[in-house]
């Protein structure tokens, strides 16, 4: 069952924690996730020592927001009544205020860690407007920064700019975690 991130961050957690034993990583760990797995990254990310850096392509910065934001997109419901009425519904099944999961929150843990956000402009399914909040949560990190690349719908940067893409996420991560 998805979750939008309350769970999800125990599966990367688990994830990083088996590597960890198994001795196939080193002190440096990043990790990169996009869209919900994007909002997961950072969940993930401020509740874990392990994890030294993160890429966020595309997160959303509330559940309970991305929810009542999105589903008139995602179901071609009208967002009154039904976006409010599923995010109670949701609230009352998962016995869980889905306001609380928020990536915009958890990244003010993580005012030392390195941080990349990415999103595109033209992005219909979560607004670039998410990662412009999150973003604005990291005001204190000098670790932190942000790529809007232009026109772009739902994590598709990768697909329009390759190699700005890559060679933005390759210098993060060599800067932050190292090369090897």
């Amino acid at each position: 069952m998805i979750t939008l991130g309350l769970n999800e961050k125990y599966d990367l957690l688990g994830a990083v924690s088996y590597l960890k034993s198994r001795d196939h990583t080193g002190d440096n760990i990043g990790v990169i996730g996009f869209s919900m797995g994007a909002a997961t990254s950072l969940l993930a990310t401020s509740e874990s020592d392990d994890i030294k850096a993160v890429i966020a392509d595309s997160p959303f910065r509330n559940a309970g927001l991305f929810l009542r934001e999105g589903l008139p997109f995602f179901s071609g419901l009208p967002a009154f009544p039904f976006s409010y009425t599923s995010t109670w519904m949701a609230n009352w099944a998962f016995k869980v205020d889905l306001d609380s999961i928020s990536p915009m929150d958890a990244v003010k843990k993580m005012q030392d860690k390195p941080v990349m956000l990415i999103h595109g402009t033209g992005d219909q399914q979560i607004s670039y407007k998410n990662t412009e909040v999150i973003y604005e949560s990291l005001k204190d990190n000098p670790s932190a920064e942000v790529w809007y690349p232009q026109n772009t719908e739902h994590i598709d940067a990768i697909n329009h700019y390759p190699t700005e893409y890559f060679q933005r996420v390759d210098r993060f991560m060599d800067t932050y975690i190292g090369k090897e």
